[in-house]
């Protein structure tokens, strides 16, 4: 039954890709109509960037809810579930009153153990089966979670109410792809776990019992050889986490994103849903100068302490219950994130619409209530009695839930203005992606880097629970905190129905992280980014020679340079491969004590000449893409060869290891990148421990490879095969002869342009079109292209045309220039991803 399911859905994704974008069967201006959702995947910063074909949209009637309209303003409390006694009983004491026992109990690691020796006989044998329930970001499923030795696999209960009018009933996950299992709370229970996979995706399972999953995630953990986070290993982590972020070595976005996670938010469950803090509290100025403190929010205070007049009358609220015998005092009754809240952001895009119109009796709420304006939104959370709302994640990397992309009819607000795309504050321009950039820059900036620790030590720090955060006014109502009432022990089931609708809908507060005053960052260091920071200041620093080795100076020329570590890997078109060491400048002390100045230079390490053909006549970009260096300079790799090969050498002993081909005519590009096993706030994730490889052909297709870590490591012996005789997959799309090609494993985007301009995204675990890309102008080969995981930006280079242009990965043009004039022969993106260099053929760089 699993293989007719997994067939049906392989089938449908085939017929689409058929018929879709760049298909083969696609009709004529096939994407006039097409409509988008959210793509689950992620990237390794836990970012869901990109938009994928809506082949089920549903055109909403314009029903909205009727009545008199109410204003933001007037939203009122929740309402409180009283039980008797409970403001006496219940304290809001530090989280570490509620730290469960992470160890397996000894009946669960005994039967634990009986489960591992069933395992080794049987490889598909189901050796662990539970009831569980699935949760995705659009329902819960329940089914029968079943554990084998090679993989776990998620079965529906197609009797149940969840699973009808759903074709798709079994999911697996290969255990080799499991790298982490988080234990989690659901509904503020202990009683789930999700697994986190080397391509960025996850799960989410809840369970019936905090036994059952705790040992349900061992099971998993432990069959897997993934790393098991309970609370100990979480708080560990991000402490780890920290110490990276405070040197400097891990961004603001990353650090929040990691808090979140190891705080058990989770993109499965909008109640438990990122939190981010509003950094900005001017939305209304046509200009914006992010070097001015005026214009950034108060960290130190949470949202419903900005306004002190308001404040006030939550510190009244908070006294007059203190002698409340059935309701812990508190200040705010409405809480900073909830399930309302992220669909009140994420209205505009599927699947977030649908599930918006859900929770409003399936139409859309009063057109005066929905989120219009971001100057309107944030005035609300200062000024509100009900409103103290935090961000999400995406105002700090997406723009496309700013934009109405599927037309929806939102209605009409009583000053008669239609509600479309979000209105924008002057400064960015009308441009929805000027708005995110310069929301990402504020969060990166000196003045959050020297005050966020504040906001941190409110919404996961000391200040959290406890005095400090009575000190703070930083107090919620009571059922928003873990172990303030335990549902299992409740007989009375409206009661219970009651206090699970409310910590569902109405917020969770995270599991707190750190008991201390979070430490202050560091100043950035001097040399951090200067080129972004000081573009006059990139300057010649020395000249360093090739070896002639009897060579003319045309083959001496420098066809590829890759930069690792602290070495350079060097190309020549003289077939020369050559490793150098850098040697940055300082200062050094000679005879008599006199001090010399050294600039930077490169000290040669290995020298060996392979057989590589590069014709040196041809665009200087192209060279580039047929040459690459892997494996931190220990493997070279090279295309456009007679044969069609891609061939492999050995740089250290200077011989050929390998020759392979998968094409039909000549390859003539390549790219790769390492690939880790983990997030980006992670220091393992860095361990690289497989390569992907990505050729592009004449023949119109490209091929991605796997070259994967053998046992005992890199070490290469005589007969070593570094790849299979057979790619993991081809991909197709593209018209003409492909000429450049980009592959990240951060975003698993494959990105190639080819002869006629055409430029194209693929999904480098399934080979799937993603997106295609505004083709570049007439006569403009496309001879170079590269992808920014930061920003998730493609950049495309045509270096004979002059021409450069930027794209989104959900094919929005940024930016484009052409000078024809200005042939370039090198180009790259600094690391901050905020400028491009280009090395003109005259001899200078451009900034």
């Amino acid at each position: 039954e699993e293989r007719c399911d997994v067939l049906a859905r392989r089938w449908s994704a085939m017929l689409r890709d058929l018929q879709g974008e760049r298909g083969a069967w696609a009709a004529e201006n096939c994407d006039a109509k097409a409509h988008w959702k959210l793509d689950k995947s992620e990237d390794s910063s836990m970012r869901r960037s990109r938009l994928k074909r809506d082949y089920k949209f549903v055109q909403y009637e314009d029903n909205q809810k009727g009545g008199e309209s109410t204003l933001q303003s007037d939203v009122q409390d929740i309402q409180a579930v009283r039980l008797v006694g409970m403001g006496q009983k219940w304290k809001m004491n530090s989280d570490s009153d509620y730290v469960d026992v992470d160890d397996v109990a000894d009946e669960l690691a005994e039967k634990l153990a009986v489960d591992k020796e069933n395992a080794m006989h049987n490889r598909s044998k189901v050796v662990f089966s539970t009831p569980a329930s699935l949760v995705t970001l659009t329902r819960t499923v329940l089914g029968k979670l079943n554990v084998s030795r090679d993989a776990v696999v998620f079965a529906a209960d197609r009797t149940h109410e969840s699973a009808k009018d759903h074709r798709k009933r079994f999911w697996r996950w290969s255990l080799s792809e499991i790298v982490e299992v988080h234990h989690m709370r659901y509904r503020l229970q202990h009683k789930a776990f999700e697994m986190h996979c080397a391509d960025h995706t996850s799960a989410f399972f809840a369970f019936d019992t905090k036994k059952t999953a705790r040992y349900a995630a061992t099971r998993v953990a432990s069959s897997a050889g993934a790393t098991l986070m309970n609370r100990r290993a979480k708080a560990e982590a991000a402490e780890r986490a920290k110490e990276l972020w405070r040197r400097q070595k891990l961004s603001t976005f990353d650090y929040l994103m990691a808090l979140n996670v190891f705080a058990g938010r989770t993109l499965h469950d909008l109640s438990q849903y990122p939190v981010f803090p509003w950094v900005l509290k001017e939305y209304e100025a046509e200009t914006i100068d992010l070097a001015d403190p005026s214009v950034y929010r108060d960290l130190r205070k949470p949202v419903g302490a900005l306004n002190e007049e308001r404040l006030k009358n939550f510190v009244d609220r908070y006294k007059s219950l203190l002698d409340d015998p059935d309701t812990p005092p508190f200040h705010y009754g409405s809480h900073y994130s909830s399930s309302p809240i992220v669909l009140f952001f994420l209205l505009r895009l599927e699947p977030y619409t649908k599930l918006a119109r859900a929770l409003q009796g399936d139409r859309f709420d009063r057109a005066d209530r929905l989120f219009h304006s971001v100057a309107e939104t944030f005035k609300a959370c200062v000024e509100s009695s009900a409103d103290v709302k935090e961000l999400i994640p995406e105002f700090y990397y997406s723009s496309e839930f700013l934009t109405n992309t599927n037309g929806l009819k939102l209605g009409v607000r009583q000053d008669g203005s239609t509600i479309d795309d979000v209105v924008l504050p002057p400064w960015a321009k009308g441009s929805r992606h000027e708005f995110t950039r310069v929301m990402r820059e504020s969060l990166e900036s000196d003045y959050v880097s020297e005050n966020l620790h504040h906001w941190v030590d409110l919404i996961f720090g000391h200040a959290q629970r406890g005095a400090a955060a009575v000190e703070r006014c930083n107090v919620f109502y009571y059922l928003t905190y873990e172990g303030a009432v335990d549902i299992d022990t409740l007989e009375d089931d409206d009661q219970r129905n009651a206090i699970e609708t409310q910590i569902i809908n109405f917020g969770q507060t995270p599991a707190q992280i750190f008991r201390r005053a979070h430490p202050v960052r560091l100043p950035p260091q001097a040399t951090e980014h200067v080129v972004s920071i000081f573009p006059e200041s990139l300057k010649l620093a020395t000249v360093v020679s090739s070896e002639s080795n009897g060579l003319p100076m045309r083959a001496r020329a420098v066809v590829h340079a890759t930069a690792y570590d602290s070495r350079i890997a060097v190309v020549t078109a003289g077939r020369m491969v050559s490793i150098q060491r850098l040697q940055r400048p300082g200062t050094t002390f000679g005879l008599g004590g006199v001090d010399h100045s050294t600039a930077y230079a490169l000290e040669p390490e290995t020298t060996s000449r392979l057989m590589l053909e590069i014709d040196v006549d041809a665009d200087s970009l192209a060279h580039s893409q047929s040459v690459n260096v892997a494996l931190k300079g220990k493997v070279l790799l090279s295309v456009g060869h007679w044969d069609r090969s891609m061939r492999i050498f050995d740089i250290e002993e200077g011989r050929e290891m390998q020759r392979i081909s998968a094409h039909r005519d000549v390859t003539t590009c390549l790219a790769l990148c390492e690939l880790g096993s983990s997030r980006s706030w992670d220091e393992s994730s860095h361990q690289m421990d497989q390569v992907i490889v990505v050729t592009g052909s004449r023949d119109t297709t490209l091929a991605i490879w796997e070259m994967v870590l053998p046992q005992g490591g890199w070490g290469f012996s005589k007969g070593t095969k570094v790849l299979s005789a057979e790619p993991k997959m081809i991909c197709f799309g593209h018209d003409e002869a492909i000429t450049c090609v980009a592959v990240n494993s951060s975003l698993n985007l494959v990105a190639s342009g080819s002869i006629d301009g055409t430029l194209i995204l693929h999904d480098s675990r399934d080979g799937h079109i993603v997106r295609a890309l505004e083709s570049t102008p007439p006569g403009c080969i496309p001879s170079s292209i590269e992808l920014l995981p930061k920003s998730s930006l493609v950049v495309c280079a045509c270096g004979v045309a002059g021409a450069l242009s930027v794209h989104d990965v959900n094919g929005a043009t940024l930016a484009k220039s052409l000078s024809r004039h200005e042939a370039f022969d090198a180009f790259c993106v600094t690391r901050d991803e905020r400028h491009i260099l280009i090395g003109h053929r005259r001899g200078d760089i451009t900034v």
